[in-house]
């Protein structure tokens, strides 16, 4: 299955969380497809980077955006002369689980850091504020973008054995 638009479960299903969970606004999703599809009304994914040392860290981000090109917005904590970190979000792995619909998403990606105060006040939540007390115009808080490269996904909705990675389309 190389695009997921068509999918029949894609749309099947309730949002886990509730309007009262402390993160409950919902990212915005302009792209279409099906890689949209799969991840509407998922808030959290775990993002996978590689450390210089070759081992692999992991990290909840909640995702603000899925933009019109297909990118993957998010706040995170980055200090401006950290230039490690940039090489570390150079290739990404992010992983979101709907275990109500039984559908399992993983993006491989390359990352980007943002300083860009315009594009941080435009994803800010108040939700972020307990990470991030000083607010949008923290120095330490930047914008990190995600372009998908590869998606795969795992489908097992009717309870039966997981669909094995499926391939999803990235494109828009």
């Amino acid at each position: 299955m190389s695009e997921l638009a068509s999918h029949p479960r894609a749309e099947r299903g309730t949002d886990p969380m509730s309007d009262t969970h402390p993160q409950a606004s919902q990212p915005q999703m302009a792209a279409n497809g099906g890689l949209s599809r799969l991840i509407a009304g998922q808030r959290m994914a775990m993002l996978a980077t590689v450390l210089p040392d070759g081992s692999i860290d992991s990290k909840p981000m909640t995702l603000l955006e899925l933009d019109s090109e297909g990118a993957l917005w998010f706040l995170c904590e980055h200090h401006p002369d950290d230039r490690a970190a940039h090489e570390r979000y150079r290739r990404v792995n992010l992983s979101f689980s709907d275990e109500v619909r039984s559908v399992f998403v993983s993006i491989a990606g390359q990352g980007e850091l943002l300083h860009d105060k315009a594009r941080v006040r435009a994803l800010w939540t108040q939700q972020a504020r307990p990470f991030f007390p000083e607010g949008p115009e923290s120095d330490r808080l930047a914008a990190l973008k995600i372009t998908p490269v590869r998606s795969e996904y795992w489908d097992a909705a009717d309870h039966s054995p997981l669909v094995p990675g499926a391939s999803v389309s990235v494109g828009s």
